[in-house]
């Protein structure tokens, strides 16, 4: 994205003011399309404020999970283990590295700690992936060492799935 002009309808005019940068298309768990915008520069207000979701108000749909579409045959299947990781790029990274070890495994994307929630509940597209009698993985950021929030928000999600049948495990 060059301009804030580039950017869909659903991005504020504060988003567009961001711009350029880079513009993630965001394939959710039912086929749906939503997206994620990674300014160039750091919010000058929030400077650990690295990306950009549609708004509600212009017609976003909230808080989303990623699935890449050549994963979504895996969805369904509950034998095939899910690793839910913090962003569009480690999902990406640790379906090719899965691609070149032969192993198949279901990666979702959430897109920041805490966005696998929205006013206090799950969001809609967590009860999309199948969990229970699964394996599930959750790798966040290396910050979870060190950052209490960031280890709240897996605390939190590892319950979640733990409470819908998963077997859970937590990489450092």
């Amino acid at each position: 994205i060059r301009c804030g002009g580039d950017l869909p309808a659903v991005f504020s005019k504060r988003q567009r003011r961001r711009a350029p940068g880079v513009l993630f298309v965001v394939h959710r768990p039912d086929g749906s399309e939503s997206w994620c915008f990674r300014p160039d520069e750091p919010d000058p207000e929030n400077p650990g404020h690295k990306y950009e979701a549609p708004c509600k108000n212009r017609g976003g749909p909230g808080n989303v999970l990623y699935v890449h579409p050549s994963q979504r045959h895996l969805i369904d299947d509950t034998s095939v283990p899910v690793i839910f990781v913090e962003g569009i790029k480690k999902v990406l990274s640790i379906i090719t590295a899965a691609r070149a070890a032969g192993v198949e495994v279901l990666v979702v994307g959430i897109l920041g700690v805490w966005n696998w929630m929205a006013d206090g509940k799950p969001i809609s597209d967590m009860f999309d992936i199948p969990v229970d009698s699964r394996d599930v993985g959750i790798v966040y950021d290396a910050d979870m060492l060190t950052n209490p929030s960031v280890q709240g928000a897996c605390k939190g999600l590892a319950e979640l799935q733990i409470d819908r049948g998963a077997t859970v495990r937590v990489a450092f």
